[in-house]
């Protein structure tokens, strides 16, 4: 029994640097993502509860932006009500780029997880994409930073 004990209390005394560490990532990063997301685009955090990420995808051989709304691990789509998300582009060139919402269904109009753009950027021009996307949707704001290279994509 004695011996049972001492290796009991061998393992707590071992192990416990490595319980407490596990603790401490839960508590301080309870949500991990990845950089990419599951589509191939950058993730953007831009939801302070941390509920919702977004994925910015860029179609260079289109030149179409697209956003995908995901859960905090950037797994499984995540619905918002609204019908269109802005995103403001800081590089390459200034601009103001309105991305509506595709809609999966007619059963709810108002609500959705992807947004995509017209043709924004000429076709295999640009290397680096920045800017800031932002949405008012589900009684919340939503904003993030974000920035692609060409060679992350």
């Amino acid at each position: 029994m004695r011996q049972v004990i001492t290796g009991v209390t061998w393992w707590f005394v071992l192990t416990s640097p490595v319980i407490v560490y596990a603790v401490y990532e839960l508590a301080s990063h309870p949500y991990s993502h990845p950089d990419i997301g599951p589509h191939g685009g950058v993730i953007v955090e831009w939801d302070e509860t941390h509920e919702t990420v977004a994925e910015v995808v860029i179609d260079r051989q289109c030149g179409i932006l697209t956003v995908y709304v995901l859960d905090p691990w950037a797994k499984r789509s995540r619905d918002l009500q609204t019908r269109s998300i802005t995103l403001t582009l800081d590089a390459p060139k200034p601009m103001v780029v309105k991305l509506v919402s595709v809609q999966r269904g007619w059963y709810q109009p108002d609500w959705a997880s992807q947004f995509t753009s017209g043709r924004v950027l000429e076709p295999g021009t640009e290397s680096k994409l920045a800017g800031t996307i932002a949405v008012t949707a589900n009684g919340r704001q939503f904003v993030g930073n974000f920035a692609i290279n060409k060679s992350r994509q």
